[in-house]
């Protein structure tokens, strides 16, 4: 299947690596207990280093003998599900933020509590009053002492990550000056907002080093930060691990010291350690929060979190441990994901053990947690052009990490698009000509059972519950190759599949929207999807590309259309009429971002990446604007610029 290189153009190399993602996991691939003071012995089947030299070796060695063979399929992170991404019935019912695992929160550009609007740009930290109808207001402009990403909101709490570009950075006291490895420091501020008008600085600290992610459960966050080794330094020197610094005020000219001492870095013995991650955690319910960090050493790429347990997925083929050493095997070596579970306690984390799955998943929503059960949905092999001989699995393991089932060997020479578990029941969409969407009943996880499947043009990139015998899908339509065993992807495509008889599934109705070149930042983050059943809305952000009517041509699906419009796209969706298109909504005040753009499109700031609503508004953000339309007739409330003047655009940073 050709994979959609639009996206490429879409994010127009703003995308944040997906190995970015994948060391979040290296964290916690290398964790053992959560506690303030690891103990300098080896914990569980995790060790320590005796010394600096001991851990400057280990990582020498293993960098320079490190198997090519030994990839990282990387991304994302998890969180909880509701039919509904709107907060629970109160005297203000606003929607929240899409996430995966209910009772875990994700990060996100904007965040509301009904009253009032948080949002973090380039420029800052903007509060704005919810009462559109009165007249939107802006309560306060923060400017940070970095460049923010996003924002958890609690209570009257906010938490925002960001970073610090900066180099050369103070170092440790009587070192001068230090270069960080990745030419920025990532930063993380605790505020409080009792007063929306006047915002307080709690706490700020740094870590050398690029963000990953965090999450929050019941006020306690956990965040983590990735940085290489410092290399050229001395052996019994604790110059090789990443620089941290915290403080209760201005940091500005505090000095950095080493995040850890060597003694404490905790690594996996069979896992190769290809970066540092330092796990930063603190509870939201104490005034000035303490704040509490452990560094280890490893590698790993998806993560999912329930609220009970934390699965650590990293895809590696079979190696040897040779006196340290990290020998490459034949091509034809397994590949494995290897899953670390750790459960969380009231002090942190324990390690529980791991275990094993052939082959290597998506993302975070190849895995879940359902009543006790651990499942997995994996890929063997890869899909080319030319004819794989890739099949797709899912696993599933029981509380003491044993296999207990398993189904193999679907859709041969394809590869897993998206996947949702949902209850018993499992979707899986596979792709490479056709989509078939897979409906697998887990009811019995030691036999579970294909119970149908529907076979489509284009695929799904994400899949969301609509209720419980419907399934939304949003992906790309595709025209299938005359030549090869492939497809050309198309322009948009949403789907309503009706699995009340998950024996028969069917399409009940779809919508395509534009031609080659359309996309969404919604076919990548989940966040971006906005869905209320309660009010048949479905809002996705869109990039429209459209070719003319007479350049079209039946025989030639790899034409790309030109840029004619970005913006919300406001859907009715019910089961009597699926998508019905009620409005658009735009922020761009001309066309000039969409006509300069030519292969790639470039954010100027205007873009729409987020919707919300509280009680009958829409609000709609971007780099610039945040826009209030009225959910009845999409009609303009108001609006408020995140800055005073003209925005500083910077490129968005989403994953």
């Amino acid at each position: 299947m050709e994979r959609s290189s639009s996206v490429i153009r879409f994010f127009g190399g703003t995308i944040l690596i997906a190995g970015v993602f994948a060391l979040l996991a290296a964290v916690f691939a290398a964790w053992g207990s959560f506690t303030k003071n690891p103990a300098p012995a080896a914990v569980g089947t995790l060790k320590t280093f005796a010394s600096c030299a001991a851990l400057s070796e280990y990582i020498k060695v293993a960098q320079d003998e490190r198997p090519t063979d030994m990839l990282g399929r990387g991304i994302a992170l998890l969180a909880p599900t509701s039919e509904d991404s709107a907060s629970p019935q109160k005297a203000v019912e606003y929607s929240t933020t899409n996430i995966q695992v209910a009772g875990v929160d994700e990060p996100d550009l904007v965040k509301t509590d009904g009253n009032f609007l948080y949002a973090v740009n380039a420029e800052g930290l903007t509060i704005a009053a919810a009462d559109a109808r009165a007249g939107l207001a802006r309560v306060s402009r923060t400017e940070l002492s970095m460049t923010p990403t996003e924002l958890f909101l609690d209570g009257d709490r906010l938490v925002i990550f960001g970073m610090i570009e900066q180099a050369p950075i103070p170092g440790r006291e009587g070192d001068g000056l230090v270069f960080p490895q990745y030419g920025s420091v990532f930063a993380g501020q605790v505020w409080n907002v009792r007063d929306r008008a006047k915002p307080e600085l709690v706490k700020q600290f740094n870590v050398e080093g690029s963000y990953v992610t965090a999450r929050l459960i019941d006020r306690r966050v956990t965040l983590v930060v990735s940085a290489y080794p410092r290399y050229g330094v001395q052996k019994d020197d604790d110059g090789i691990l990443p620089l941290y610094r915290e403080s209760s005020g201005d940091t500005a000219n505090i000095a950095f010291s080493a995040a850890a001492r060597c003694g404490d870095v905790v690594y996996p013995p069979d896992m190769m350690p290809e970066h540092f991650v330092v796990l930063v955690s603190f509870d939201l319910t104490e005034g000035n929060p303490e704040i509490r960090k452990d560094v280890f050493l490893g590698s790993s790429q998806n993560v999912y979190a329930s609220e009970r347990a934390l699965y650590l997925a990293g895809t590696q083929y079979e190696a040897r441990d040779l006196g340290g050493s990290f020998l490459r095997l034949p091509a034809e070596s397994q590949e494995n994901t290897i899953v670390q579970v750790f459960d969380f306690k009231d002090d942190g984390l324990a390690y529980r053990g791991k275990f094993s799955a052939p082959g290597h998943t998506l993302n975070q929503f190849s895995m879940d947690e359902h009543k006790g059960v651990f499942r997995i949905a994996t890929t063997k092999g890869q899909v080319s052009r030319e004819g794989s001989a890739t099949t797709n699995n899912v696993y599933f393991f029981n509380a003491e990490l044993q296999q207990i089932g398993a189904l193999e060997d679907l859709a041969p020479g394809e590869k897993i698009y998206s996947a949702r578990f949902l209850g018993d029941r499992i979707y899986l969409v596979t792709f490479q000509k056709v989509d078939p969407l897979f409906v697998i009943d887990a009811r019995d996880p030691t036999k579970p059972i294909i119970l149908g499947k529907l076979k489509i043009p284009g695929y799904s990139d994400y899949l969301h519950p609509y209720d419980e015998t419907h399934l939304i899908g949003i992906g790309k339509d595709a025209v299938p190759s005359e030549e090869g065993n492939f497809s050309w992807y198309q322009g948009m495509k949403m789907a309503l599949f009706d699995v009340s008889d998950p024996e028969q599934p069917k399409e009940l109705h779809k919508m395509l929207i534009g031609d080659r070149g359309t996309d969404s930042y919604a076919l990548r983050d989940h966040k971006a999807f906005l869905f209320s059943r309660s009010k048949d809305l479905l809002v996705i952000p869109i990039l429209l590309a459209a070719i003319p009517d007479e350049q079209k041509h039946a025989d030639a699906p790899t034409t790309y259309g030109e840029y004619v419009y970005q913006g919300a796209f406001v859907f009715s969706l019910t089961l009597e009429n699926g998508f019905v298109e009620k409005g658009r909504i735009t922020h761009n005040t001309d066309d000039a971002s969409l006509k300069k753009s030519g292969y790639y499109y470039g954010d100027d700031g205007s873009s729409v990446r987020r919707s919300l609503y509280i009680n009958d508004v829409l609000y709609t953000i971007s780099q610039n604007t945040i826009k209030a339309h009225a959910l009845d007739t999409i009609g303009e409330l108001g609006s408020i610029s995140f800055c005073d003047g003209v925005c500083e655009t910077r490129p968005p940073i989403l994953y």
